[in-house]
């Protein structure tokens, strides 16, 4: 079975508030989500989100930071059976303040049984110019495939994929920043990139995604649009 990507949420919301609240769809049964979370605090060390929901299990993948005050966050879940259906993702800051919190949930299926990233391959980036991109080491496989979040400050134009690359994600908040998932529809690539023309500060995190053992290649789906958002 090869891979799958679909857009479960694309949630935005630039109000102060010490937690969010993102409408997730339906992930499918015996899949993995990959939820990138982006968040900002008006100065100190941001704090690292907690999640919940569904009844699932999330656990830190990697973190992005290129001052204290700003995180880009990569979480997995796993869901064994039929899954939750629809719910609602808690994204709680133990109190703390945050000037924006946008957040992408990312289901996977096809992927491997008991780790959906290559932890030794899910790394990261910070820039500040008008490219994204975060080259990884080489694959344990030619059907697994790169998954990167680009968070994107100080210029609100949307980003552009590198070439072969699937946008799953970018939506526009109220305010400069941006949060954009994509992700090779092809090849195990090494070098995610996205790119935009006003020069920016921008956080990234890219993952090796595996394919269960005897799958192959990959397929990109979005059949709810942006269909997250945060509630009250």
């Amino acid at each position: 079975m090869a891979l799958a990507f679909t857009n479960l949420a694309a949630a935005v919301d630039s109000t102060d508030a010490t937690s969010y609240n993102v409408s997730v769809s339906a992930p499918a049964a015996n899949s993995w989500l990959i939820i990138d979370v982006f968040s900002q605090v008006v100065s100190g060390t941001a704090n690292t989100p907690g999640l919940s929901g569904g009844s699932l299990s999330y656990v830190q993948e990697a973190q992005a930071s290129d001052t204290a005050v700003r995180k880009l966050t990569r979480f997995v879940a796993q869901i064994s059976g039929a899954g939750p259906g629809a719910y609602t993702l808690a994204v709680d800051f133990s109190g703390q303040t945050q000037l924006r919190c946008f957040v992408h949930v990312t289901g996977v299926t096809g992927g491997h049984a008991s780790d959906i990233c290559v932890n030794a391959n899910s790394l990261t980036a910070t820039g500040s110019d008008n490219t994204s991109e975060r080259t990884l080491n080489a694959f344990a496989s030619a059907d697994n495939r790169p998954l990167m979040a680009t968070a994107k400050m100080q210029a609100a134009e949307a980003m552009t994929p590198g070439a072969g690359y699937t946008e799953l994600a970018d939506p526009a908040g109220t305010e400069s920043t941006r949060l954009q998932t994509i992700y090779h529809a092809s090849t195990a690539d090494l070098t995610p990139n996205a790119s935009w023309t006003t020069g920016a500060t921008w956080l990234a995190i890219a993952s090796e995604v595996q394919v269960a053992a005897g799958g192959g290649g990959s397929t990109a789906t979005d059949p709810f649009g942006m269909s997250g958002f945060f509630g009250a």
